[in-house]
């Protein structure tokens, strides 16, 4: 396989678990998220109207890496072991 330029993360929508019992489940940061039953916002913070009908986070696992992309997942993994047992019970 070719060496190339990626980036990995990690999206998590759910319909009853807020956006931070996510994060905290997961022990990583968001870079964006909403949780279930709050208003619709768009990224800038503007009210759009009604509320978000489920909660979603994305975390950034891997920002703009060069090389060869199963040996950037691989790398990955330590890190996501420590919310293995709440990923499981999404």
């Amino acid at each position: 396989m070719s060496n190339s330029e990626f980036t990995v993360s990690l999206r998590v929508w759910h319909p009853t678990y807020s956006s931070e019992s996510i994060a905290s489940g997961v022990d990583l940061k968001p870079e964006f998220s909403q949780s279930v039953g709050e208003p619709r916002t768009n990224p800038h913070g503007k009210t759009l109207g009604g509320i978000n009908k489920q909660s979603y986070c994305s975390f950034l696992l891997l920002e703009k890496s060069a090389g060869n992309f199963t040996d950037g997942v691989e790398s990955l993994l330590p890190s996501l072991v420590l919310g293995k047992a709440f990923l499981r019970k999404l």
